[in-house]
């Protein structure tokens, strides 16, 4: 509990915050509060006033009071942004252990932050355009959607990895049910909402509804998740394709490793029907590695994307990458193509 301070002199005693007694410390700039423990400093609202209030009855004046504030402030976006990428993260406990030093409701914002910007290249005003985690979210903490996808993220910070429970993962996707039909009035979703309303007839549309968290989800619970939204959806008449991925910290060392190769994570799925005899499933090598042979038309992988870059970013991880259209070669090529397309498959296999 907050008991004592210095005076306010220009020569008055620094204190520090520690878990709930104060010591002497040196001032800094003649003002503010050291913290031995920055989780001990008051984030919230709440937690603030009661400091503010404190600091008051000791004489403490209104400016020095505001530049408290400011100090031992919540962080803002861009604030976090630099404390999550100043270094270069090397794995997920590298990250974890970053995120730990901010208090829970920030860590959980830094989460999402970190996957939305390595996942759709936003800058921090965008991405605050789309976070929306608070009261009234509605189980959404972020959204975004590029022409006909949709993308919601539901983040999770635990200091302390643990096994994530089903009830857990259920209580959230139920809220999120809900908020899907309707029932939510934060003006900050309404045409986020809306649009998805509009498109939940349409099959060639799709949400991607993503679990981020520094828990371990099991396999098995993330596919029963699937399987639920999948039966909401047909159960709702929607058309709309669903699909639940999650994100725990083994994803998350995934997704480092492709943030510092210059990848994007997640680009998204795309599904193509094969008829008998289009398709060759087998094993090979001492492994069993599974290979699968498939004779797709071109033109219906060239369908999914509206400009190159897009198609870029899917094939990132291709071993074969296009080397241009200045070589001898890559110009025979792209002409078989548009002159003798019946032959392409076979001259170029």
């Amino acid at each position: 509990m907050l008991s004592s301070f210095g005076s306010t002199s220009s020569t008055k005693t620094q204190y520090s915050v520690t878990t709930g007694q104060l010591s002497p410390e040196p001032a800094i700039d003649g003002f503010s509060l050291k913290a031995r423990n920055l989780k001990h400093i008051p984030k919230t609202e709440k937690r603030q006033k009661h400091v503010l209030n404190r600091l008051a009855l000791f004489g403490w004046s209104d400016k020095n009071l505001y530049r408290f504030l400011i100090y031992w402030g919540p962080m803002d976006t861009s604030q976090l942004y630099e404390k999550l990428t100043s270094k270069s993260i090397k794995d997920f406990d590298e990250l974890l252990k970053r995120l730990s030093s901010l208090d829970k409701d920030e860590a959980t914002k830094a989460l999402t932050l970190f996957f939305a910007s390595a996942r759709f290249k936003l800058n921090v005003h965008k991405f605050d355009e789309h976070f929306t985690d608070g009261p009234n979210d509605g189980g959404i903490d972020f959204y975004y959607f590029e022409d006909k996808s949709f993308y919601i993220f539901l983040t999770k910070f635990s200091e302390t990895p643990k096994k994530a429970s089903e009830s857990e993962l259920c209580n959230e996707i139920s809220k999120l049910k809900s908020t899907l039909l309707g029932n939510n009035n934060n003006p900050k979703l309404e045409h986020f909402l809306n649009l998805i309303s509009r498109n939940k007839e349409d099959k060639e549309s799709r949400l991607d509804i993503f679990w981020l968290t520094t828990n371990e989800v099991d396999e098995n619970i993330s596919d029963e998740i699937g399987k639920d939204l999948d039966e909401w959806r047909k159960k709702n008449n929607w058309s709309m394709l669903i699909k639940f991925k999650t994100v725990d910290r083994d994803a998350f060392d995934r997704v480092i490793f492709d943030v510092r190769h210059g990848y994007i994570p997640y680009t998204g799925r795309r599904e193509l029907s094969l008829e008998d005899g289009q398709w060759l499933n087998t094993k090979l090598g001492i492994n069993n590695i599974r290979v699968v042979i498939a004779n797709i038309k071109i033109d219906e992988i060239l369908s999914w994307f509206k400009e190159p870059k897009q198609i870029n970013d899917f094939l990132q991880k291709n071993v074969r990458e296009f080397l241009g259209k200045s070589g001898k070669v890559n110009r025979a090529i792209a002409k078989s193509y548009t002159q003798n397309p019946d032959w392409f498959w076979f001259k170029h296999n």
